[in-house]
């Protein structure tokens, strides 16, 4: 035991010893409960802006940290380059090396290949996890205004009616009122205009389509 305590404490390993007890200490809080996983949270969308090059999100974007919580990338990172680091630390340095200048020489060096191996295999094993941190933006009530659905009412009044709207998934079903007298009635088109929020209904207008089958 004292022999593993000298190697994950001597050079170079000590440098990531420190932070992987800080990220171990960090989950375990996190998963009693004392931590809220996202207090440190910096996930970014699959989906980035143009612009992403810049900042430390447009960093962790293209070195493929993205999609996931900020600490989770990061303790990954760590143990995937501590555990290298140690087994080069034990094989090589411990035993080829007999102290001095290079052997300091030769820690950092370690140091800086385990880190750059330890980011691609980062990079594999967050991809499975990123649908888990993937949220998708749900749809205002003001933002389907200007948009034309179907009726599926028998008709619509300024009390009743409902409608179907395609959204590119499952669709929305819609509670709409329009004045009367109009010709809505179920299979029609109308256009989506305004939001009633008290009433949390929409009202509608006959479409220009439907208007012009009724004139002809």
């Amino acid at each position: 035991m004292s022999a593993l305590f000298q190697l994950i404490f001597s050079w170079p390993a000590v440098l990531l010893t420190v932070p992987v007890m800080v990220a171990l200490v960090y989950w375990m809080l996190a998963f009693i409960g004392v931590l809220d996983i996202d207090l440190v949270d910096a996930d970014i969308d699959i989906d980035m802006p143009e612009d992403v090059g810049a900042g430390f999100s447009g960093l962790l974007y293209n070195l493929g940290l993205s999609g996931v919580p900020l600490p989770l990338s990061i303790s990954l990172w760590l143990i995937f380059a501590w555990v290298p680091t140690l087994y080069a630390s034990q094989w090589l340095m411990l035993q080829l090396v007999d102290g001095g200048l290079f052997s300091w020489l030769i820690g950092a060096a370690i140091l800086l290949v385990s880190i750059v191996i330890a980011l691609p295999i980062t990079v594999i094993a967050i991809k499975p996890l990123v649908r888990f941190y993937t949220t998708h933006e749900a749809r205002s009530n003001q933002s389907v205004c200007g948009e034309v659905c179907k009726i599926t009412s028998l008709e619509v009044s300024e009390t009743f009616g409902q409608a179907a709207l395609e959204d590119g998934g499952a669709g929305l079903i819609l509670k709409v009122r329009s004045k009367t007298p109009n010709q809505l009635k179920k299979g029609s088109k109308a256009l989506i205009v305004e939001y009633d929020e008290p009433e949390n209904s929409y009202w509608i207008l006959e479409s220009e389509e439907e208007s012009t089958l009724h004139r002809n």
